[in-house]
């Protein structure tokens, strides 16, 4: 199970999704909740902040919910997308998230856990 919190800096525009616990299938009502967030906010970056989170989610699953990402209405209205990575994790998923999403026309960056400034630049930069 889960927790997460949902943020809007109104500063940067960025979007802040902050998840804890054990992440060990796909979360529809998480999906559901930062898509309509998104919705009120389009082209708004997006901080994935997982620095407390463990993964424990199969690459086919992690496929399959870069699938889903796809055909959410809010997907082509996400200007970037970070991850801060819990240091503890094994970065392969991340990485393999990461080019699923990116591959399907979602810049997206994963980071370590104490790069969150770096992930911020990267959000709001222009290139």
């Amino acid at each position: 199970m889960i927790d997460y919190d949902l943020t809007l800096d109104e500063t940067t525009g960025i979007l802040k999704v902050t998840l804890s616990g054990i992440l060990d299938r796909p979360e529809d009502d998480l999906l559901e909740q930062t898509g309509a967030l998104l919705m009120q906010h389009p082209s708004n970056p997006v901080l994935l902040d997982h620095r407390n989170l463990r993964l424990e989610i199969d690459l086919t699953e992690l496929y399959e919910m870069g699938e889903a990402l796809e055909e959410h209405p809010s997907t082509p209205h996400v200007a970037r997308m970070a991850v801060l990575v819990n240091p503890d994790q094994d970065t392969r998923p991340y990485e393999f998230f990461v080019n699923v999403m990116n591959n399907r026309g979602v810049p997206m960056r994963a980071f370590q856990w104490d790069q969150e400034e770096q992930a911020l630049e990267w959000l709001t930069s222009e290139s």
